[in-house]
């Protein structure tokens, strides 16, 4: 499935709780990265911008998840409203016969020409 026709299905998932799921990343301190993409510490607010991505937003082409499901992980990155770029990884899982939008990473950007804009705007 290509990132425009994922984005079609899942963005409809992320508008009910019980339909998405945020991954909190361990060794990742997601509160100062939402703070840093100019955002308050809101899960919330995460899924708001989530919903806005387009197939523009594509940062590289959907790769095969690593636990071995299967299943298709698709990578964004999107400018926030700071200048700061985010780098967004989703995808769809059925749980038990449910499907959720899972949100793998949503942090700044930590590689490549979008990186090094961000370590102008943050100082590091």
């Amino acid at each position: 499935m290509n990132s425009e026709d994922m984005l079609k299905e899942a963005i409809p998932l992320m508008i009910h709780e019980d339909t998405r799921k945020f991954i909190f990343r361990k060794g990742r301190n997601w509160r100062q990265d939402f703070i840093d993409l100019g955002m308050p510490p809101d899960v919330g607010k995460a899924w708001k911008v989530m919903m806005t991505l387009t197939k523009d937003d594509e940062e590289k082409h959907p790769e095969l998840d690593r636990d071995g499901s299967g299943e298709l992980i698709y990578a964004f990155q999107k400018e926030m409203p700071n200048g700061v770029w985010a780098y967004i990884k989703i995808k769809i899982k059925d749980y038990s016969n449910t499907k959720k939008c899972v949100s793998m990473s949503f942090h700044p950007c930590e590689y490549g020409p979008k990186a090094e804009i961000n370590k102008k705007i943050l100082g590091n």
